[in-house]
């Protein structure tokens, strides 16, 4: 399988990055998940993540998130910055379902 690799541009450079991913490699269950990424995500910018089935996807977000440690490289998170995240197996979201999902988070 070929490598990954996600990129995105900031044509602006105001503020600091909330997200700042830089040389990050996961080898989970795939000796090259992810490797050599680099994403930087500035203030006010929106992210998505999309692509088939086991690219990496989800194994961005959990080393992004914390939930997964990287092999090497960084994840800074900005110092205001909370993560509030559910995955598609958060079967705890769907017992109320009144509770919207800013509520859950």
């Amino acid at each position: 399988m070929a490598p990954r690799s996600f990129r995105t541009s900031t044509p602006d450079a105001n503020g600091n990055p909330v997200i700042a991913v830089d040389h990050l490699t996961v080898n989970y269950r795939d000796p090259q998940a992810l490797r050599n990424i680099k994403l930087t995500v500035r203030p006010g910018r929106l992210v998505g993540i999309i692509g088939p089935n086991v690219v990496g996807k989800s194994t961005l977000v959990n080393v992004i998130t914390g939930r997964l440690e990287p092999d090497s490289g960084t994840v800074e998170m900005g110092t205001t910055i909370h993560v509030g995240y559910f995955d598609q197996h958060s079967e705890d979201l769907f017992r109320n379902p009144e509770q919207r999902v800013i509520d859950y988070l």
